[in-house]
Parts: structure tokens; sequence; C-alpha cells
């Protein structure tokens, strides 16, 4: 059973998606859907299928308030369905009033089909960020 990371900004169903698929949205070139055909706790995860040739991203669908000067890390596990990719983690950050500050990028790695990957990136926040 999913237990919710201490200290993680997420609701257990986007740390998890045990639930269901609600807790992410597509944001580029791809579809995505609670799966259940790997995971790597418990029973489900969020798969993303290309919807054209290129890279794929998807994001939390929910937008989460920050301390200002606060160190803040993101991580995913990650697994390829078919053929493997090299992939990342970012952070957007916003001011209070939405707008775009930077964004920060954590270092490829690449996934197989058979091994989960975690990237990761530890980033000082600027304000808020989605």
């Amino acid at each position: 059973m999913a237990t919710l990371i201490t200290g993680n900004l997420l609701s257990l169903n986007e740390q998890s998606a045990e639930t269901d698929g609600t807790g992410w949205i597509d944001d580029t070139n791809c579809a995505t859907a609670q799966s259940t055909t790997k995971a790597y706790e418990d029973t489900h995860s969020i798969a993303m299928t290309a919807t054209g040739s290129g890279d794929m991203a998807c994001r939390v669908n929910n937008d989460l308030t920050v301390s200002g000067s606060t160190s803040y890390t993101l991580s995913a596990c990650v697994i390829a369905g078919s053929t493997g990719r090299s992939t990342h983690v970012y952070i957007t950050w916003f001011d209070s009033g939405w707008s775009f500050i930077s964004m920060d990028t954590g270092g490829d790695v690449t996934n197989n089909s058979s091994t989960w990957v975690q990237p990761y990136l530890t980033a000082t926040d600027r304000k808020s960020v989605v």
C-alpha cells in the first residue's frame, strides 16, 4: 500500500497514482492515464503515450505554493514502455502573480524497459511553483 512520503507537497494520489490518474495532466506531445502495466510501488502508475514524434512532458495537475528561499527536491521513478529515452525532471518558478521567473532542469538519465531510473533535481524556490 502506498504511503505519503514525509514532507511531500504532492497528494498521495499525485505521488502514487493508486486512486486514479487525475493528479497528472498532459503537457507536451502525450496523453497521460493511470496504468497497471508497470508500477514502481503497489499496482498503478502514470503512463505517457506519445501523440506524435518527439519529446513528451506531463506535469502535476496542481499548483503548489512554496516558501521563499527554501530548497526543494523533485524526483520521479521512470521506466520505458518499450524504447528507452533520455528523461529529466524540471521545476518552473512563477511569482505570486503567475509571471514566469525561471526554470530549473535536472540532469538527463536514460531509461529502458526493464529497470526503473530516478531523475531528480534539488533547487531553491523563487516564490511559487507549478
